[in-house]
């Protein structure tokens, strides 16, 4: 199974709405090298804080709406969403330090 779960516009709510833990969603595109890049280190933190944190990832070239709508303006971009709502935005690719310091602050 995709330690990132891939996310769309029918599933997008559903998931984020009813995660007991908070959820990060990696906004991504194909294109992208800096996207490429993050995914290792997001699925290494999938390992480390995978029962405390739910990792997810949007493509942003097959769901453009859902980039729209949380104003996703740089690739790679990841919001931490708790109980449903939008509480941190990380965008680029952080040191991996800097990474895991960020989202240990969500567990």
């Amino acid at each position: 199974m995709d330690k990132l779960q891939p996310l769309n516009a029918q599933n997008f709510d559903e998931v984020i709405l009813d995660s007991e833990t908070p959820v990060i969603v990696d906004f991504w595109a194909d294109w992208c090298q800096p996207c490429k890049s993050m995914e290792p280190m997001l699925e290494e933190m999938s390992d480390l804080m995978g029962g405390k944190l739910r990792f997810a990832k949007v493509n942003v070239d097959l769901e453009r709406d859902l980039a729209i709508r949380y104003e996703v303006k740089s690739l790679p971009t990841l919001l931490v969403f708790e109980k449903g709502r939008p509480v941190d935005t990380i965008a680029g690719v952080p040191p991996r330090y800097s990474l895991i310091s960020r989202l240990e602050k969500h567990l």
